[in-house]
């Protein structure tokens, strides 16, 4: 079962990341992106957040945007790497740890999604969007548990159900 990812749910992260470069000029690479991408023009908005990175590749912000950008166009493998450069440079961002935890959740690597949220709220007990993501991930361990039970001869499946 793979996840999608809603353009809603993408921007969400997107701006939930951080604020755009106050007073950006047009040349600046990450307003270019923002502007590529909002216009469908995906070739030139991963350049631009790529440029972005090479200009300060010490800040998080653009690889982070690149990240979202990439879980936007169903590239979870490649969101995960920039999330991870990300948070090597801000590793108190409790937010990156959200973003990079729907990127594996993506890669339906829920060990490491679960990992990664409880450290999101680990940093930001109050950060509501990484409890409703903790959620999620305990609801399709559960899940994902119960299925593999239930292939499983001489079960019973009641009982399972009661303690669940």
């Amino acid at each position: 079962m793979s996840i999608k990812i809603t353009s809603s749910v993408t921007l969400a992260l997107f701006m939930a990341i951080g604020p755009v470069y106050a007073g950006a000029s047009q040349t600046d690479p990450m307003t270019e992106a923002a502007a590529a991408w909002k216009e469908g023009k995906f070739d030139q908005a991963e350049e631009a957040f790529k440029r972005a990175i090479a200009a300060d590749p010490e800040a998080s912000l653009p690889y982070a945007r690149l990240a979202a950008f990439y879980l936007s166009r169903q590239r979870a493998g490649d969101a995960i790497a920039q999330y991870q450069e990300a948070i090597t440079r801000d590793p108190k961002n409790a937010r990156l740890f959200v973003g990079i935890a729907v990127a594996y959740l993506h890669e339906q690597a829920y060990g490491m999604a679960r990992a990664m949220v409880d450290q999101a709220v680990k940093l930001d007990p109050a950060l509501a969007n990484a409890k409703k993501l903790r959620d999620y991930v305990d609801a399709k361990e559960r899940l994902l548990a119960k299925a593999h039970v239930a292939g499983q001869p001489g079960v019973d499946h009641k009982a399972l159900d009661k303690n669940r």
